[in-house]
């Protein structure tokens, strides 16, 4: 039981974490301005926000990250828990960055680059 709690404390503590946290809350502030311009802001929603994005992105990741180093370990040095733990938050990040550029979009801030 304490390895878990080290674990769930190292999760915390780590730069991966902040990050996906960092973009969880930009995601939500350009999804309330595009919803501000579009007029289609509702209060209700905020929750469904919290359900649909905090939970499953931080607790998923969570409970990879835990998963992964009870399973794997440190095997080889290490290299293939980070690795795993750097792809499990691979995605939830690419995801953020779709619907931030989604969102961006609709703000009207689009790259000049194609």
């Amino acid at each position: 039981m304490n390895e878990v709690l080290e674990l769930v404390k190292a999760f915390f503590a780590d730069a991966r974490v902040k990050t996906l946290a960092g973009l969880i809350l930009f995601d939500l502030v350009l999804a309330v301005a595009a919803a501000l311009k579009l007029g289609t802001f509702d209060w209700k929603e905020l929750p469904r926000f919290y359900k649909t994005k905090v939970c499953p992105y931080l607790l998923g990741y969570l409970a990879g990250y835990v998963a992964t180093f009870l399973i794997v370990g440190e095997w080889a040095g290490g290299f293939v828990t980070q690795t795993v733990v750097t792809l499990l938050w691979a995605m939830p990040v690419g995801n953020l960055v779709a619907n931030i550029v989604a969102h961006l979009k609709s703000l009207g801030i689009e790259s000049d680059k194609q």
